[in-house]
Formats: C-alpha cells, sequence, structure tokens
C-alpha cells in the first residue's frame, strides 16, 4: 500500500485510518511482511498462537549479513531469546517457572523503591524550571527499576542501556553493515554479561528476581538450563526498560501537548490510573509487532500462506475507531482504554505489564504534585527510527518552581533573604537542619495550586515531623534593610494541614499593618513572599550569637545567650539566659554570666520547670561554648559582615537555626581603638583586614 514507511513512526496515523479503511491487511515489499491494522484482526492474530507462531519476534526483518553471522558464530552464541519467541511447550515450560519469581507480590514490593527513584530524578531537576524529560527522567527510571529487579549493580547500569540499544538497532531497525557488525558485538559482550549474571547468583542469590530464579533452581527446579535462564533475563533486562520509557517520554509529551488534560489530573489524581490506560493506548510503546502463520489462514479477506511474515501495528488498532471512539484523540475517562493492545494479548501478554503501570503511575503522581505548571517548550519531536519501539529522543519542558531545596536556594527573588541566608550557610559548610523553600512562584500560584508540592516536600523530611515556618521575604531580608521579625514564624508545626495553615499565614503577613508600614516608610514595592520550612531542632540547649558585643559593638568578640531546652525561651525573653562573650581569635572565654534559669521549653512536653539544683547550672559546656563562637566566626567571615544567629544543640552537636545580618552597629563606623596598636589592633585586623586597611590609608 502506498504511503507505508516502516522506519519512520513519528507520526504514521493519518495512513494508519487510511489502512484500516481501505486495505487491512496489505503486503510490504520493503519488508516482506504482511501488514495488519485493524483491533479486531490483530487481536484474535495475538490470541491464537497455534495458527500464529510468535517465533520469528526476534527475527531481523532482513537477513543478517555474513560478517553479522560471523560475529555470532565466533563468540558461539546461538539462542538469546527469553519467551517473546518461545511456542508451547517450551514456552508454558519457561513461563511456569518464571511465574514462580515474577509475582505480583515481589511487583507491589517495588513500588516504595520506584517512588524513591523517581523523587530522586524530579529532585535533581524540579527547582531549575527546565528539564528534558526523557533524558532526566523517563530513560533514566525505567533502566534504574529493571535493573534493580534484576540485581543488576548500579555501576552497570550505563552499559546495559548502551547494549539495549544495540538490541534495538540490530533486531528491529534499517542500519549499514558496518553498524550491524558494531551493534552484533555489542550483544554478544551483552549475553555474556547476562550469562555471568546468573552464574554468580547461582553461587550467591540476591534479594532479586534473578537471585529468587537461581533459589529456585537450587531448590530441585532444574527445568530451566543457564542459557534459559540467562535469555529471560537478556529479554527483560530490555523490554523492562525500552518500552517503559517510551510510554513515560511520549505519554507526557501528549499530556503536556494539551494542557488541560494535564491540569486535570493535577487537580483529580485519582484519575492517573486510568490516564495510563488511556496513554499505553494512544502511545502505543511496542508499536508493531511480528508473527508468522503456521498454516494457510484467512485474514479480514486476505488469504496467507503458511510461513507468511505478520506485521501487526499496534499503534494503528489501538486507534482503532470502531473500539475506541475517537481513537485518535486523548480521553481521561475512556470507558474501555484498558482494552487496548499495548500489552499484547493471549499466551505471550507482557510478563512485567503491572511493572509499567506501576512506573506510569508513580510518574504521573509525583511529577503533578511537584511540578503542576509543567508545559512543553516549542520544538520538534523526534523519535528513534525503527518499527517497534516509538521512544522520544528528548522532550523539552519548562516551568515556575513551586519549591527549592536550601541547597538550591540562590535567587533572592524566588525564595527570599532566610533561603538565601540558609544556602549560605550550607554553602560555608556549617551545619543547618534539613528543610525547603517554597518560592514566590508559589505564592503567586495560590495554596490550591501548590499544596502537593508543599507537602511532597514536606514528606521527603519524615512522618509528620516537627518543623518551623518562616516567612521569607524577597527585599527585606536584605543586609541593609533586614525585616527580622517583622513578618510570621510559627514553630513546632506539625501536620500537613498545619504546615499548609502556617504557610499560608506567612504569605497572608506580606500584608499585615506592620508590613505595609515598614515599607512605606523604606520605598519597598509591594513584593511576593517565599517561605522556609525547616526541620525543628529537639534542642537539650539552645540561645543566639552574635559576632559583636550587642552592648557596646565590639567586634572582637562573639556574644553567646544560653538556656536550657528549646531557644524560643532565649528569644522571646522568658527567661533570663547564660550569657558568654568568647575572644575571636583565641576563642576563649573571656566573661561568664550565669543565670538562674527557672523554665524550660521541651519538645513534646511545653514549658516546665527547671529542677531547683540545675537552675544555676552552666547550659553550655566550654567546648561547646567554643563550638558556637567558632561556627558564628565562620558565618561572619562567609558573609563579611557581623551576624545574628540562632543555634541549637541537638545529640551533643551544634546546629545553625537561622543567621541574619546584625543591623544595629554593623551600620555604625566600628569602634576605633587607641593607635590600633597592641593585641586590640591585631584583633581588629585578623576580624577586618580590609577596614583595617581603609584606616591606615586613610591616616596617611
Amino acid at each position: 500500500m502506498d504511503g507505508f514507511r516502516p522506519y519512520d513512526i513519528a507520526d504514521p496515523f493519518r495512513f494508519y485510518a487510511r489502512a484500516r479503511a481501505e486495505a487491512p491487511v496489505f503486503y510490504s515489499d520493503e519488508l516482506g511482511y504482511w501488514v495488519v491494522s485493524r483491533y479486531e484482526d490483530a487481536r484474535a492474530i495475538l490470541n491464537d498462537h497455534a495458527t500464529f507462531s510468535s517465533e520469528n519476534t526476534q527475527t531481523p526483518f532482513k537477513p543478517r549479513p555474513a560478517a553479522v553471522q560471523a560475529v555470532f558464530a565466533e563468540a558461539g552464541v546461538t539462542h538469546m531469546s527469553g519467551l517473546s519467541g518461545r511456542q508451547p511447550p517450551d514456552h508454558t515450560r519457561l513461563r511456569g517457572f518464571v511465574n514462580k519469581a515474577f509475582t505480583p507480590r515481589r511487583i507491589a514490593a517495588l513500588e516504595p523503591d520506584v517512588r524513591a527513584l523517581t523523587v530522586d530524578a524530579i529532585a535533581r531537576f524540579a527547582s531549575r524550571g527546565h528539564a528534558d524529560l526523557v533524558a532526566e527522567l523517563a530513560r533514566e527510571l525505567p533502566a534504574l527499576v529493571i535493573f534493580r529487579l534484576l540485581g543488576v549493580p548500579p555501576d552497570d547500569v550505563p552499559q546495559v542501556k548502551a547494549w539495549a540499544l544495540d538490541r534495538v538497532a540490530l533486531n528491529f531497525g534499517d542500519v549499514s553493515v558496518e553498524e550491524q557488525v558494531e551493534h552484533a558485538r555489542g550483544m554478544v559482550a551483552y549475553w555474556r554479561y547476562c550469562i555471568e549474571l546468573v552464574e554468580r547468583s547461582f553461587v550467591s542469590p540476591g534479594d532479586d528476581l534473578v537471585g529468587d530464579l537461581a533459589r529456585i533452581h537450587n531448590d530441585g527446579d532444574r527445568s530451566l538450563s543457564t542459557e534459559e535462564i540467562a535469555g529471560i533475563v537478556h529479554t527483560q533486562l530490555f523490554a523492562g526498560h525500552e518500552t517503559t520509557s517510551s510510554l513515560l517520554g511520549a505519554g507526557l509529551a501528549e499530556l503536556l501537548s494539551q494542557p488541560g488534560r494535564w491540569d486535570a489530573l493535577c487537580t483529580a489524581p485519582e484519575l492517573i490510573a486510568a490516564a495510563v490506560e488511556e496513554l499505553l493506548r494512544l502511545v502505543t510503546p511496542v508499536f508493531a509487532w511480528k508473527r508468522v502463520t503456521r498454516r494457510p489462514v484467512t485474514v479480514a479477506g486476505t488469504d496467507l500462506p503458511e510461513g507468511a511474515n505478520i506485521l501487526l501495528l499496534l499503534g494503528s488498532a489501538n486507534r482503532d475507531d470502531t473500539v475506541f471512539a475517537d481513537g485518535d484523540s486523548l480521553d481521561l475517562q475512556r470507558p474501555n482504554a484498558r482494552a487496548h493492545l499495548a500489552f499484547g494479548h493471549g499466551i505471550h501478554f507482557c510478563l512485567g505489564a503491572a511493572l509499567a503501570r506501576l512506573e506510569g503511575r508513580v510518574v504521573l503522581e509525583e511529577l503533578t504534585a511537584r511540578i503542576p505548571g509543567l508545559r512543553l517548550v516549542p520544538q520538534e519531536l523526534s523519535y528513534v527510527p525503527n518499527t517497534t519501539f516509538r521512544g522520544l529522543e528528548s522532550l523539552h519542558a519548562e516551568w515556575e518552581p513551586l519549591i527549592t531545596g536550601l541547597d538550591d536556594a540562590s535567587d533572592l527573588e524566588l525564595v527570599g533573604g532566610k533561603a538565601v541566608g540558609l544556602k549560605a550557610l550550607l554553602d560555608a559548610g556549617l551545619p543547618v537542619p534539613g528543610g525547603f523553600a517554597i518560592t514566590t512562584h508559589a505564592f503567586r500560584a495560590g495554596i490550591a495550586r501548590c499544596a502537593a508540592a508543599i507537602l511532597s516536600a514536606y514528606r521527603e523530611l519524615g512522618e509528620d515531623v516537627p518543623v518551623a515556618v518562616r516567612s521569607s521575604a524577597t527585599t527585606e531580608d536584605l543586609a541593609d534593610a533586614s525585616f527580622a521579625g517583622l513578618q510570621d514564624t510559627y514553630l513546632w508545626v506539625v501536620g500537613e494541614a498545619a504546615v499548609l495553615e502556617a504557610v499560608a499565614n506567612c504569605w497572608t503577613s506580606l500584608h499585615s499593618e506592620r508590613a505595609d508600614v515598614y515599607r512605606r516608610e523604606r520605598g519597598i514595592g509591594e513584593g511576593a513572599m517565599a517561605v522556609v520550612v525547616q526541620r525543628m531542632v529537639r534542642a537539650e540547649a539552645a540561645g543566639v550569637a552574635m559576632t559583636l558585643n550587642p552592648a557596646n559593638g565590639d567586634r572582637c568578640v562573639v556574644a553567646i545567650e544560653s538556656s536550657f531546652g528549646l531557644g524560643e525561651t532565649v528569644v522571646g525573653g522568658t527567661v533570663t539566659p547564660d550569657r558568654f562573650l568568647v575572644d575571636k581569635v583565641m576563642l576563649e572565654i573571656v566573661e561568664t554570666q550565669i543565670a538562674d534559669k527557672h523554665v524550660e521549653l521541651v519538645a513534646g512536653a511545653g514549658l516546665r520547670d527547671v529542677e531547683p539544683e540545675r537552675r544555676t547550672q552552666p547550659s553550655l559546656t566550654t567546648g561547646q561554648v567554643r563550638a558556637i563562637a567558632t561556627l558564628a566566626k565562620r558565618a561572619e567571615q562567609h558573609h563579611g559582615s557581623p551576624q545574628d544567629l540562632e543555634w541549637a544543640i541537638e545529640d551533643g552537636d551544634v546546629l545553625l537555626v537561622q543567621c541574619r545580618p546584625e543591623t544595629v552597629w554593623s551600620r555604625r563606623a566600628a569602634p576605633t581603638l587607641a593607635a590600633h596598636t597592641g593585641l586590640a589592633g591585631i584583633v581588629d585586623t585578623l576580624v577586618n583586614p580590609l577596614a583595617s586597611r581603609r584606616s591606615t590609608h586613610d591616616r596617611d
């Protein structure tokens, strides 16, 4: 039939519709195959393995050149088929063996791993605002999942993926003899790798599918040989990731090319499971499959002789309007979407169907929750040329980031001053409790649009972890215009509903009366509000530190205030804290005032009285005082200006909870010490060498 281009699968759907209407079975001279395009015919052929054998599924369309055959012969490789090319009774024997290990329970147990891998992949690009969803998600994730299932070490993943591409090119592509020879060498190496993987599992079975097969074999079921088990591994390592990669890449392209459909999944995630079935139907990852007749047979009025090769256009069958109304459209609530042939039919129904469905569902759940504003950038979609696997080469998308990790919080306009300050501490190698920033894009989108992304990030901190939720203004937190204390902070927030409420309250505080007055007095515009969510520290002692003496502005010391329990008692003035002054250079305590600390705030217990014998005991050891001073000094050196810090001690370790510019004494000229001589002059030079140098020049 004119117009059939078997290796060009980018957009063959007009031709498919014409073929279904005019010539549902036609002969391709280019392939030497009879081509079947209608759903009912394809389904009937897949269901009748006695008449339509699968023995040609792995046979290349064109005879392998002598040079390619020589590569396999020299390596002693004669057969590498798993299940797809086997017929009963061999197929029955192999499938029965594999079914003992490839159980629904084994697949269901993979969901936490699939979700963790998905979250990790998305986290690597979520705060960037753009990504190639094929290269950074669709291609990588299914490979990592199937390789983990089959016990492939992570270091081997890139090589095994390269070998899988050799198989696509050699068995389903149209490449030169020279390229075929190279691909054949890759397939030989691939086969040897699978043999070695199985043999290692016989000796030391792991907690994976190959290990399960090895244990069945070792326990006495010798119905499969080493080569047959290796053949199953060889096939699953390829089919288990290449097809799912195609589903994810092409499926996301379909969803994002129709933004209304993507938005529907974001607002109604209960549609996702059905959406996966509709995408399997519409994009059909295994676009075409082979059969060969075992006897003369008639298909759709066309007589086929025994030994006739057949190509089933599954990508056409799944859009057949006689079965699927308006088959070229994406309908997220299509009632019969699950009737698709994406996984085949009959005894050769795809072994990994449940795993593919699981991966598709998890990816859509996590992407819609974390990046609801995902959209395609203008681009020309390109598919890998072959007859069978419709995989996108790339898919570029962009979005406004709603959430960013603190280690990526560098854009002041996006995450605000508090988040930028915490990133600076992390960049300086200082210990900071884990957390994340909610961006100004989320502020503009509103709580309903970004709630799922916020909660996903919150869950990553742990189950119902107590957090601090703090406003992080985009302009007011600059060093010369500190907004500290003028906006909301919510401490010991626990649970998803409480976190969302605290975030909404932080956003509301942007328009409080005090905030409006502050901006008006300083000529600051309307702005937008970012928010920092940070794990609370179950502190044994806590307090504040300032890299100067707040009493007189002396920058030669670190001033520390501390008390037992959580730091709110110090910050809020509930107790009179212990006070320490530490020499910045020598890190020696030069002044100590131990207070009578009558109460302490304890995580989970609230405010309680301190036992009389502890009230006048120091809240910090000498070592802890020095450790706090050291961290404060490093923070000042990193920022280049005096800093006001909040810290806490958890399990004996000092953590910096918050860091902001000191805004009283740092706006004044540093105190002039007599003639800058003696220890004071040395200290001033060490602490602020540039200022010292400028002062010297001024005197000259």
